[in-house]
């Protein structure tokens, strides 16, 4: 979702599930927090093109770093959709907005 903030279209989207989502939470906080930090202090320095060129480097490491965050990759159950393949089929054309090629 990082390439999404950046106005970015993300080169893949995979969803998985959170290790431990408590201590997955404490990372991101963890994270968010020196990326808060480190973002302001570019904002008290003065505009030019080195504090950009600074700026879109630490957010593409805060995107880089929450991705690195562990996640379980496995099997996830899937139970049957009510509605069959049409809602299925309905329910896929939605969610496929960012890559219309899958």
């Amino acid at each position: 979702m990082a390439a999404l903030a950046e106005d970015r279209v993300p080169e893949c989207v995979e969803l998985t599930r959170l290790v431990d989502e408590e201590q997955w939470r404490r990372d991101v906080a963890e994270v968010a927090e020196g990326h808060e930090w480190r973002m302001a202090g570019l904002a008290r320095r003065p505009a030019g093109p080195g504090v950009d060129r600074r700026r879109r480097t630490l957010e593409r490491a805060y995107g880089d770093t929450l991705a690195t965050l562990p996640y379980i990759a496995g099997a996830i159950r899937f139970l049957p959709l009510p509605g069959g393949p049409a809602a299925w089929d309905a329910l896929a054309a939605r969610a496929v907005f960012q890559c219309p090629g899958d």
